[in-house]
């Protein structure tokens, strides 16, 4: 799935904590000795210098936090309320909690257009992070009016050239790419790489996002040579803006090492793909499903290059980490794709994969393996890691591997 400008710490949430000082100033009256911000604004700053770091549990369960706070001292249907509703819905999606994510957004935006009216700029983000959700669930009827509507919003009040308007063109066009409409997503995705470049200094983190999808459309078209140089530069950027060992500088990784694997170049893709695990396991520990994911992907690689006894430890670890997260029931004689890390699976594990395994375990060595998924894959993921699941368990036994790529994958 495409990787969703969804509410970017660096822009959103930082407009946000703006917008949050200043409703809490006009609430509450300011000592002319005493111009310290109001404690709930340092809570928020903290929230999404949290969300910024990656650290999307800990951001949800402070937000969740200065939510209550929000709530008890301005009122439920406060703006201070719905800004900090955004932030914490942001972070339930990077976390993986997309059914917690989805009544707090839907709160956010009702709040919104009650209170600044339906066309604007606090509405747009919200449309902006409902939609996204909804596109991550794969429920692309319900995402399609919201980000367009997001779109129409922001170019009415703030013109064609702003990286507001650059990040709602990214959001629909990735629900574009998502459903296969790839005619209507590139050039949607060219736009906003051409906003945000003009935006942006060379090194902005924004621009990872655009540079990876765009690169994603270009691979999935054969155009191997324009896809390269764009996802190149998109780890380039994610290492020196975030850090080596930021969750979004895995989704750059990923995306290069599949245009690798595509290109026949396994020698370049493995070292990628064991960062991209590495990363995840230092940062989210060994048991998350990104881990499960990652151990996956590697193991695919290895299944391609025919190295079985490699890739086998490495699909079982990814199989017991899933069912210990969704239990070994989950997804038993499902055929619904499964839902992780924030956006519908066509599979876990590639059928090759699960063949090799299978014949490496004694059941049905030699069994011939049919080639890696040729469906359109999804470079992201909002992050974040926000998931639901059905057929996981089926899925990783069954299905075309996991579509790779993209933020959080």
């Amino acid at each position: 799935m495409a990787f969703r400008m969804r509410a970017i710490a660096s822009i959103t949430v930082a407009i946000a904590v703006l917008a949050l000082e200043a409703l809490a100033q006009n609430v509450v009256p300011v000592s002319s000795q005493n111009r310290q911000p109001d404690e709930i604004v340092l809570l928020f700053r903290q929230v999404g210098q949290l969300t910024h770091d990656g650290k999307y549990a800990e951001a949800a369960a402070l937000g969740e936090r200065v939510l209550a706070e929000a709530e008890r001292r301005f009122g439920p249907d406060s703006p201070i309320a719905a800004m900090v509703l955004g932030s914490l819905g942001y972070a339930y999606m990077r976390d993986g909690k997309l059914a917690a994510a989805e009544p707090v957004l839907k709160r956010c935006l009702a709040i919104h257009e009650k209170v600044d009216g339906p066309e604007h700029l606090n509405v747009a983000q919200a449309l902006s992070d409902l939609g996204m959700l909804y596109g991550d669930e794969g429920r692309y009827a319900e995402a399609e009016p919201l980000l367009q509507r997001s779109v129409a919003i922001r170019v009415k009040l703030l013109g064609d050239e702003r990286p507001e308007v650059a990040q709602s063109l990214n959001n629909l066009a990735a629900v574009y790419q998502d459903e296969g409409k790839l005619d209507a997503a590139l050039p949607l995705f060219q736009r906003s790489l051409a906003i945000q470049e003009k935006a942006s200094e060379p090194t902005d983190p924004l621009l990872a996002i655009p540079l990876g999808n765009l690169g994603f459309v270009y691979k999935t078209l054969g155009k191997f040579g324009l896809a390269e140089p764009l996802y190149v530069r998109a780890v380039s950027i994610s290492e020196k803006a975030l850090g080596a060992e930021h969750p979004n500088v895995v989704a750059a990784l990923n995306n290069l090492a599949e245009l690798y694997e595509a290109e026949g170049k396994f020698p370049l893709a493995e070292p990628l793909l064991q960062r991209a695990l590495s990363i995840r396991e230092k940062v989210l520990g060994t048991e998350h499903t990104d881990v499960a994911l990652s151990l996956n992907n590697l193991a695919e690689l290895y299944r391609e290059e025919e190295r079985f006894a490699a890739a086998e430890p490495l699909l079982l670890r990814s199989l017991a980490i899933f069912e210990k997260a969704l239990g070994p029931e989950r997804g038993a004689g499902s055929q619904q794709p499964c839902r992780i890390v924030s956006r519908p699976r066509q599979a876990i594990a590639g059928r090759a994969a699960s063949a090799a395994l299978r014949g490496n375990l004694g059941e049905g060595a030699g069994a011939s393996a049919p080639g890696p998924c040729e469906g359109a894959r999804k470079p992201r993921s909002v992050v974040s890691e926000e998931w639901q699941a059905s057929g996981c368990r089926a899925a990783l036994q069954s299905e075309p591997r996991d579509p790779r790529g993209g933020l959080g994958t």
